[in-house]
């Protein structure tokens, strides 16, 4: 083992634009409405408000997960997602569209995900809503909506609130 890192990939691969298509998966996409939303691409992360036709630049980095929670509000996890505790991530919100960010220590724990107008994220097997969306000065605090045996896999919006995929 010599300490380094090599990388391969097709030609066809390397010639793809920067910020084109960007993954599939849920956590590097977010929609607040069918209009307003934000994705995570390899070079930053990008919104849109006009349901994916155009899009702009509102965080220079690309993202481990995306929540945007209204038209100008959500929060994003930039950093190390390999990491168990996931303590090499770094948590941002905006209410500003993007235009300026606040780091929080809130929210932290397996991910988080945006419903019902409000940001939502859980640890282990307790599921957390903000108190208030966006948060206020006094920064984000959060409130115990359920907590289980087991561990929570991943939570979705539904109607009116979440619902959580619990292990037990």
């Amino acid at each position: 083992y010599m300490g380094a890192v090599e990388g391969f990939a097709l030609g066809s691969v390397l010639q793809r634009q920067t910020g084109g298509s960007g993954s599939g998966l849920n956590e590097y996409r977010s929609f607040a409405d069918g209009m307003h939303g934000w994705a995570s691409r390899e070079d930053g992360v990008y919104a849109t408000d006009d349901g994916g036709a155009t899009g702009h630049l509102v965080y220079p980095r690309s993202a481990v997960r995306v929540a945007r929670v209204t038209p100008s509000s959500g929060m994003i996890a930039v950093g190390d997602r390999s990491s168990k505790c996931g303590c090499r991530q770094v948590r941002l919100w905006t209410a500003t569209g993007g235009a300026t960010w606040s780091r929080t220590k809130s929210a932290v724990g397996a991910g988080f995900t945006a419903a019902a107008g409000t940001l939502w994220w859980w640890r282990g097997a307790t599921l957390y809503r903000a108190k208030q969306w966006p948060p206020a000065r006094g920064g984000l605090k959060g409130v115990r909506v359920a907590s289980k045996k087991g561990a929570i896999l991943d939570v979705q919006p539904v109607p009116g609130g979440a619902v959580a995929l619990v292990t037990r």
